[in-house]
């Protein structure tokens, strides 16, 4: 696990202390699979509903070969939450269908 705390604050007693104690546990608990933090958040993405849902929908001759599949999913899975209630849902997959 990486942690950054500015040195400036390291000096204080409890942030240093605190800082070692999650480096130690980390060291003895953690599971070594994981690389970055980002990791569990990208395996989580994978399981939310509408990611499936466009993943259905998009496959490598929609989207080009220019483009990574995985991209242009997320970026119109991210579309769509920004949207989400609205009329423009529908509007945005008429193409995809």
């Amino acid at each position: 696990m990486k942690i950054y705390i500015p040195k400036h604050l390291r000096k204080i007693i409890v942030v240093d202390q605190m800082c070692k104690m999650i480096e130690k546990y980390s060291e003895e608990y953690s599971d070594k699979s994981i690389k970055d933090s980002f990791d569990y958040y990208n395996t989580t993405l994978k399981l939310d509903p509408v990611y499936k849902f466009i993943n259905l929908l998009v496959s490598k001759e929609t989207v080009g070969d220019n483009q990574e599949v995985d991209e242009v999913i997320n970026y119109l899975s991210n579309v769509f939450y920004c949207v989400k209630g609205t009329r423009l849902v529908l509007n945005y997959l008429q193409p995809l269908l």
